[in-house]
């Protein structure tokens, strides 16, 4: 037991004069490794702590567990970083402006990639800085990022960085129809986007965009929300917008609806009926303003132009409603369904009898069995499904589909269907993993590579043939996944790597469709060969995973 090989590598060479102490269950005296950077030691049983130091480098430390029994040999690897010696530190202070020389307040700095804090009012001051040459980045919003090269002394150090605009930087500057400044909400909405809302500050927002046609959204209590087109320069120039708010009238209450998809971006054009009789469109941001209806409860309807479903939502009864105060809405459409068509086939192409299952984000659809064709078609929401089609005599297909929005489907990995297949074709096949005494086999053991964890390209069609005998017995509740290793390298080492094999596998079947909740990794390490043989053979069996029916639906 215990012996135990010491390497240590340095960046560049192997460094000769690299000395090792050792703290442990035993005496043991500290011992130079070789030449080469290698060296052997034996170790008693129990837990060591290995030091190593070399001239010029930073040490290092390695614990290493010498397990009773073991008789096998142990490896300890070190890998050695130059020592940097300290440097003299300064102070840098650094000023930001724009292209007319006017301070941008609250830019973000960055000192050799590191953030230093914000130029308040322009300006931030650092000390303790390493003298040298460095970058110093600048990022503000609605601004091009600059980068500075700098050399810091041990004395003070003055840098001035000058930014510019970026291409549909705007500026929105809020007041009231007095002339004072509003604190308010600025939200910029365009046809395939919605930015994050940004409050003023001293009735001011700079807000970066792409350039295009944006609308501005303006909202502020007790004011009447302001709706504004701007469209963004593609120059390097800013973009003022100056917005007047207007108070609500106090016998007037105000509806604001706010339309969006799924994704948040803007619904524009919808109709919008009330009790069913048309009031108007949203407007380009998306929204409409209700204000008359008689003092009773409403119903609303929004039917977008395409792709969504029709929204219908109740409004209370205006007396219910604060006097002055604009009430406000966000309504997300649902996307509508889309046919997806479905051929079932066998390994020679023969149409077959068989029921389609779609499993999403949401519980799996209701069965939908195909024609005489072996055709059926699958009505689905946009997102990411996995078709399976089952036959009466076992046999199983997985399909992965991706339904995006406005009807397209696009593939996502391959083996996924796209628009431009007409049909997804599913072939069915006879499921070859065999469950005796609660193990599930597949047809040959899923083995790995010696230290690795990723799969062999084998691997892959038996844990799709496990997947498929999972999806068809549903009544195995749980089921383990356990990782196994070889008797070669430490304790701790082998046991991480046996719970990473048993997560690969884990992923795939999630992957091929098995719920997440069925499922449980667990690594062993070497605890438990299927074979106390040390030849290469031998090894490369102990390093697998292996799949056992934890519990059963019936209470097994």
């Amino acid at each position: 037991d215990g012996v135990t090989d010491i390497i240590v590598t340095g960046p560049d060479t192997n460094p000769f004069d690299a000395l090792v102490t050792f703290e442990g269950p035993g005496k043991l005296k500290p011992a130079q490794v070789g030449l080469d950077g290698a060296g052997r030691v034996i170790l008693d049983v129990g837990e060591w702590k290995l030091t190593t130091t070399a001239e010029g480098m930073t040490d290092q430390s390695r614990t290493v567990i010498i397990p009773a029994g073991s008789k096998r040999l142990n490896a300890v690897k070190f890998q050695l970083d130059t020592l940097v010696p300290e440097k003299e530190v300064g102070e840098i202070t650094i000023t930001v402006v724009d292209a007319k020389g006017e301070v941008v307040e609250n830019a973000e700095v960055l000192l050799g990639g590191k953030e230093i804090g914000q130029a308040v009012d322009g300006i931030l001051s650092a000390e303790g800085v390493a003298t040298g040459t460095a970058d110093v980045s600048v990022f503000a919003e609605g601004m091009d990022a600059a980068i500075v090269e700098v050399d810091v002394d041990a004395g003070e150090t003055e840098v001035q960085v000058q930014m510019t605009w970026a291409p549909g930087a705007i500026e929105v500057q809020v007041e009231d129809d007095a002339g004072e400044l509003v604190e308010a909400t600025v939200t910029l909405r365009g046809p395939e986007e919605t930015l994050s809302p940004r409050t003023t500050v001293e009735g001011s927002a700079v807000i970066g965009a792409s350039p295009g046609q944006w609308f501005v959204v303006v909202e502020s209590d007790g004011m009447k929300t302001q709706e504004i087109p701007v469209d963004l320069s593609e120059e390097t120039e800013l973009t003022e917008v100056a917005v007047v708010m207007t108070p609500l009238a106090e016998d007037e209450p105000s509806i604001l609806l706010n339309v969006q998809t799924p994704d948040g971006e803007v619904l524009a054009n919808a109709e919008v009926t009330v009790d069913g009789v048309v009031v108007g469109r949203t407007s380009g941001a998306g929204t409409i303003e209700i204000m008359e209806f008689d003092d009773s409860d409403v119903i609303v309807t929004i039917t977008p132009e395409t792709g969504y479903d029709p929204i219908d939502v109740q409004l209370d009864r205006p007396s219910t409603r604060v006097q002055g105060e604009e009430q406000r809405l966000t309504v997300v459409a649902e996307y509508a369904s889309q046919a997806v068509e479905v051929q079932v086939v066998d390994a020679q192409g023969n149409t077959v009898s068989a029921e389609i299952i779609a499993i999403g984000s949401t519980t799996p659809s209701e069965p939908v069995k195909v024609d005489d064709n072996g055709k059926a078609a699958l009505d689905l929401k946009p997102g990411s499904y996995t078709l399976t089609a089952r036959t009466e005599d076992g046999s199983l297909a997985i399909a992965e589909v991706v339904v995006k929005p406005q009807s397209t489907r696009m593939p996502q990995q391959p083996g996924t269907w796209s628009l431009e297949t007409s049909v997804v074709e599913m072939v069915v096949e006879r499921i070859q993993a065999v469950i005796v005494e609660d193990k599930l086999t597949p047809i040959e053991p899923l083995l790995f590579d010696f230290g690795r964890n990723n799969l062999r390209e084998n691997i892959r069609p038996m844990v799709a043939d496990l997947a498929r005998w999972m999806l068809v017995h549903q009544d195995a509740a749980l089921i383990e996944i356990a990782g196994h290793t070889d008797d070669i390298g430490g304790v701790s080492m082998n046991q991480a790597l046996s719970e990473q094999r048993a997560r690969t596998v884990e992923s795939l079947l999630i992957e091929y469709g098995v719920a997440p909740e069925r499922l449980m990794s667990r690594g062993y390490g070497l605890s438990r060969p299927i074979t106390a043989k040390t030849d290469d053979i031998s090894r490369a069996r102990n390093r697998r995973v292996e799949l056992v029916v934890l519990e059963w639906a019936s209470g097994q």
